[in-house]
């Protein structure tokens, strides 16, 4: 049987990026060379007014673009990001909702589902004051961390709503097998462990009505960057040796989430 999952063609068939997504786009094709205004403006189908806001909003959030008097813009290059901006993900940002930090991102989840906001949210936080975990456990939200909540309307029978949570459990361990290029382990659901230490959790919460699930918001926080004190639970960067990248593990999870079947 397979669990009735939205499919949101306004999100996965990714409509107009915005400004910002598209200037970003074009800079980084560019690797380095100089793009002037005008060239930016016409490939982006915009005016050179708003290729000049984009560029100032872009460079107010950390992106190091040079503004070269009479002849464009360049992105310098030898440079990482990790950024969790929504228009580093094109397509979704008119439901991507991007804090620097937040109490929990389950919290703001849950408002947006009351305020009658659709299927296909996401919440991300860099880093959160009170984060959710299960059963009055403790989950540390320090910087580094991936902290994101999914929402759905899946419309499905009360009875059905853990088959989202044990599918979100799958294509957080898929993303991350891909990224840490280690087996994950299912064995405490729906948390995931390497080498019998945590690395990531989930929590849910849901809204029913004569028995079909109105909403539900699914809670994910792994422990990518960020310093871990508990002897129970390790990064990935340490597994690994080294930072990972936040914004590509998401991205891998997103693209298993929208697209894989919830069976």
């Amino acid at each position: 049987m397979v669990n009735r999952k939205p499919n949101h063609p306004e999100t996965l068939q990714h409509g107009r990026p915005t400004t910002k997504a598209t200037v970003l786009t074009l800079l980084r094709d560019a690797q380095g060379h100089i793009l002037s205004g005008e060239a930016i403006a016409h490939r982006a189908q915009v005016s050179r007014v708003a290729v000049w806001k984009s560029i100032e909003a872009l460079k107010h959030a950390g992106y190091p673009i040079e503004s070269i008097e009479n002849e464009g813009y360049r992105l310098k290059g030898n440079w990482t990001d990790d950024f969790l901006y929504p228009w580093e993900f094109p397509g979704r940002e008119d439901r991507f909702f991007y804090f620097d930090h937040i109490d929990s991102t389950m919290h703001r989840a849950r408002q947006l589902a009351q305020q009658g906001s659709p299927g296909g949210a996401v919440i991300v936080a860099e880093w959160q004051t009170g984060p959710v975990a299960r059963q009055g456990g403790r989950w540390d939200s320090k910087p580094g961390g991936l902290y994101v909540t999914l929402l759905e309307r899946p419309g499905c029978p009360l009875t059905e709503y853990q088959r989202y949570i044990r599918f979100a459990q799958q294509c957080l361990g898929q993303a991350l097998e891909k990224e840490v290029s280690i087996p994950v382990q299912y064995d405490w659901y729906p948390d995931i462990y390497v080498e019998q230490k945590k690395i990531a959790g989930i929590v849910s919460e849901l809204h029913a009505l004569d028995e079909q699930v109105q909403w539900i918001s699914i809670g994910i926080g792994v422990h990518v960057n960020d310093a871990i004190e508990d002897e129970q639970s390790i990064s990935c960067s340490r597994i690994v040796g080294k930072p990972l990248s936040r914004k590509a593990l998401l991205k891998e999870l997103l693209a298993a989430w929208e697209t894989q079947s919830c069976e």
